[in-house]
């Protein structure tokens, strides 16, 4: 009765034959609340870029690697020899900091919890957080100041791990490469 029902839907357009039917028994919708959309318009990043706790590191050459339809850059790269590094060689892993961008207990933290990630899905993604708030204030554009989190990773001529160090940060990519 199940398998007829579903077929019905797909003969009407309602579904597509490969409808992610446990999206829909979880309430995972593509779409996000007024409310939700309404918050991610108002997050002021320059405030939150001049937060005096956050490392500028925007003087180091970032680059994110990604698939050239990549549309919401998540994690960036650098490389420092010498001068920063008592090893001799600094590798930078920085990763977009968007929990800094969502209010707690807000509309979007909401949204985002009960995604838990975005799904990617053979014919589409279904977001965790509204794409126009992603792309606009989360991804690592080349250019742009963004938040990170930021790992520093000091490391030997002969590949041992000397040090490291985790913090908040402000990046700014220098380009956007692709594989």
């Amino acid at each position: 009765l199940q398998q007829r029902c579903f077929e019905l839907l797909v003969d009407a357009g309602v579904f597509s034959p490969d409808e992610p039917l446990e999206l829909h028994r979880a309430g995972i919708t593509q779409g996000f609340s007024e409310e939700a959309l309404s918050e991610a318009k108002s997050i002021n990043l320059g405030v939150l870029l001049e937060d005096p706790l956050r490392a500028d590191r925007t003087a180091l050459p970032a680059i994110t690697i990604d698939d050239p339809e990549t549309e919401d850059r998540d994690d960036a790269l650098t490389l420092e020899v010498g001068e920063r590094s008592s090893s001799g060689l600094r590798i930078g892993i920085h990763i977009a900091d968007i929990g800094a961008l969502v209010p707690r207990g807000g509309a979007l933290d909401v949204e985002a919890d009960r995604k838990m990630a975005t799904l990617y899905l053979p014919e589409r993604a279904i977001g965790m957080l509204p794409p126009n708030f992603s792309r606009r204030v989360g991804s690592l554009d080349p250019e742009q100041q963004r938040l990170a989190v930021s790992l520093a990773v000091d490391v030997t001529a002969s590949g041992e791990v000397s040090g490291w160090e985790a913090h908040p940060s402000v990046i700014r990519s220098r380009a956007a490469l692709s594989y």
